[in-house]
């Protein structure tokens, strides 16, 4: 049974050319990516960016947080925390501390897409006096929320929730497990816990 494809969220993607192109374009070899949904469309062309530009210390989103230190450690000066995340927490500290709303009120969604696809194709865009920012804390928030694992890795959601229930009961305790537990956390993930907290 053939399926109607007509109201199908489409984007071509020329190889070997300049990236994505219109139909017009026949002299390049074109691959059709069709999805179910515009969202769909735009998650598939995403990890497909992500993939590319990953080798090119881009593709950062989505990435693991260890892969990416251990990227951004050979390309430049030691870091605690990824670049997207020092850029966006100084712009914040500069800015923002003063904003009501701060991380409740969302960014610009079209220019939080144009920072995440800047930053996934190795680029460092810089955020000037014009760039809002609720934008960088949504691109912030963005980042954090695609880890694949998150800060606190699945593997240490039980001892950290363990630690919230201990604190009703006996505080102290709790304080000391808590402390012990942060302090196991993978030396990355301890760190960007620690900056961001800090």
């Amino acid at each position: 049974m053939r399926q109607n494809t007509e109201n199908v969220p489409r984007k071509q993607l020329v190889r070997g050319g300049a990236g994505e192109k219109d139909r017009t374009n026949t002299g390049h070899e074109l691959f059709l990516l069709m999805a179910n949904s515009q969202s769909d469309l735009e998650e598939w062309v995403r990890a497909i960016r992500r993939v590319i530009w990953a080798p090119l210390g881009g593709g950062i989103f989505g990435q693991h947080l260890h892969a990416t230190m251990s990227y951004e450690s050979q390309c430049g000066p030691q870091r605690v925390v990824p670049v997207l995340v020092e850029l966006c927490a100084s712009f914040i500290r500069e800015h923002g501390l003063k904003e009501e709303g701060l991380f409740r009120a969302p960014g610009q969604a079209n220019h939080v897409r144009e920072l995440q696809d800047a930053f996934d194709r190795g680029e460092k865009p810089v955020f000037d006096s014009s760039t809002d920012v609720h934008t960088v804390a949504s691109l912030l928030k963005l980042y954090i929320r695609e880890l694949p694992e998150p800060i606190i890795p699945f593997s240490k959601y039980t001892q950290f929730l363990s630690c919230a229930q201990l604190l009703s009961k006996d505080k102290e305790m709790a304080i000391v497990e808590l402390s012990k537990q942060v302090k196991s956390l993978p030396q990355v993930n301890y760190n960007l816990l620690k900056y961001i907290c800090k």
